[in-house]
């Protein structure tokens, strides 16, 4: 994975700001030699880019699915599904703002498990229709989820719908 402070840049601890580029990068020049790549904007030294704290978010997302998890086990598959789409309302609070690519992808990793695990509780509460739709965001979140794929196929083959579970597999 790329280096996110590359494009992104948190306020530095002592305030001070970036490197600034030369002078004479800044001065207007004439027309670019032919063939040479236009160069990127330059950023003046005041220009700071805020980048969202999303860790609080995963970690409040966590908390509710572990009591999610843990409700589970009790067979509590109702109380379960409703911490786990708890976990999914406070990952959307990050939609929209700029974060570093690695939270980014735990958002992303997080909001697909919390997806699948909500399939797997409409199931056992025989809601075969919201365990397809579960299964359905989590897939589209992450093309490669086998559980996903598995537990939408289930749910079309307790609707008798056996020309969409066959591919669903």
């Amino acid at each position: 994975s790329a280096d996110a402070s590359s494009t992104h840049r948190r306020p530095s601890a002592t305030g001070a700001a970036p490197d600034e580029a030369p002078a004479a990068a800044e001065a207007p020049s004439s027309a670019p030699e032919p063939g040479a790549a236009e160069a990127p904007p330059t950023r003046s030294s005041n220009d700071v880019v805020r980048v969202y704290d999303g860790l609080p978010l995963v970690k409040e997302a966590s908390d509710l699915k572990d009591k999610a998890n843990a409700c589970f086990k009790q067979k509590k598959h109702q109380d379960a599904a409703k911490f786990y789409e708890q976990g999914i309302a406070v990952l959307k609070r990050s939609e929209g703002h700029p974060m570093l690519r690695e939270e980014q992808e735990q958002v992303k990793a997080l909001k697909a498990v919390l997806h699948s695990n909500i399939a797997e509780c409409m199931l056992r509460l025989q809601l075969y229709r919201r365990a397809i739709e579960s299964a359905t965001a989590c897939i589209d979140i992450d093309k490669e989820n086998a559980k996903a794929f598995y537990r939408r196929s289930q749910a079309y083959e307790h609707l008798q719908e056996w020309q969409e579970a066959l591919p669903a597999l």
